[in-house]
């Protein structure tokens, strides 16, 4: 039988405002594929600050070897004989388009909904999820496996950033897979 945990703690750690803060943040930078720098550095200072062991990796073009990009990878470390779990979104936004009603880098937030560039595709899920781990760090549960935070860069080129399959085993081992978007 499947040992029940308690989820209480870190759903009641969820601090709303900072959610929407960082949302809005991510939202207001402008991150088109292999223009994501200034967005990486906002995850990466954000998950250091909460307590994750972060790098920022660097990352090629698969097209134009000169073009270069960076995305942070976050690490919270677990006390050891749990799997490792490794959740992927990515900080380029979706669909890029013209004829917004509202300005697209403005993050405007009404009647509980949040408007902007990427807000659901995939800012919306990098910063759910962060936001859920560091709602984790602040209850103070224990977890016995890493995780591993990887907002990456260059979703639509193929997934250029994103650490999985092969590459992703050589370095981080064994992992199990969540996608944000």
């Amino acid at each position: 039988m499947p040992s029940t945990i308690d989820t209480r703690p870190a759903l009641a750690a969820i601090d709303e405002k900072r959610v929407l803060d960082l949302e809005q943040r991510s939202i207001r930078i402008p991150s088109s594929t292999f223009e994501e720098g200034n967005i990486a550095d906002l995850y990466a200072e954000y998950m250091s600050g909460i307590g994750f062991e972060v790098e920022m990796q660097q990352v090629i073009h698969p097209f134009d070897p000169k073009q270069k990009s960076r995305q942070p990878i976050g690490r919270l470390k677990g006390s050891g004989g749990g799997p490792t779990l490794l959740i992927n979104g990515h900080m380029d936004p979706g669909v890029e388009m013209s004829g917004w009603t509202v300005d697209p880098y403005g993050a405007k937030f009404e009647d509980g909904w949040i408007w902007g560039m990427g807000a659901h595709d995939d800012k919306g899920g990098c910063v759910a999820a962060i936001c859920a781990l560091e709602a984790i760090v602040r209850s103070g549960t224990h977890l016995r496996g890493d995780v591993l935070m990887t907002p990456v860069i260059a979703h639509k080129l193929g997934g250029a950033g994103t650490p999985v399959g092969r590459r992703g085993r050589r370095r981080f081992g064994q992992f199990r897979l969540v996608r944000c978007n």
